[in-house]
């Protein structure tokens, strides 16, 4: 039997399930915070692009991701310690796993005071 393509698009993938855009901001540390609230179980991908648009010499900006996988909790560096000494664009990716019905949560630490930029947090489930 062939199906229709309206059964054929229901279990599609990727399917966007959260996204965080902090723009023109000062970079601050930002705790824990969710970008995907109880996220079923499944394989995700999780994007992060972050633009310094106002420098600031001898900083750096670290984007997270947290989530819990079939071992543990877990809090990986998707951007690890950027400079914020030029203006320029940063990019990184990780595929995640999310075991249970949990929260996908981003979190940013930083050492900048005056540096400006954006940042973009895309989630995505690919299974």
């Amino acid at each position: 039997m062939a199906l229709s393509p309206a059964s054929q698009q229901q279990n599609c993938f990727p399917v966007v399930m959260g996204a965080v855009q902090k723009t023109a901001f000062t970079f601050a540390a930002i705790s824990s915070t969710p970008v995907v609230v109880n996220a079923p179980p499944g394989i995700y991908r999780f994007f992060v692009y972050a633009v310094i648009t106002t420098a600031q010499s001898s900083d750096t900006l670290t984007v997270n991701a947290i989530w819990t996988d079939d071992f543990q909790a877990n809090t990986v560096a998707i951007l690890s310690a950027v400079s914020t000494t030029s203006q320029g664009y940063f990019q990184g990716q990780s595929v995640i796993e999310n075991t249970a019905t949990a929260n996908i949560n981003y979190s940013v630490s930083t050492t900048a005071t005056t540096a400006v930029g954006n940042i973009y947090i895309v989630v995505e489930r690919v299974f």
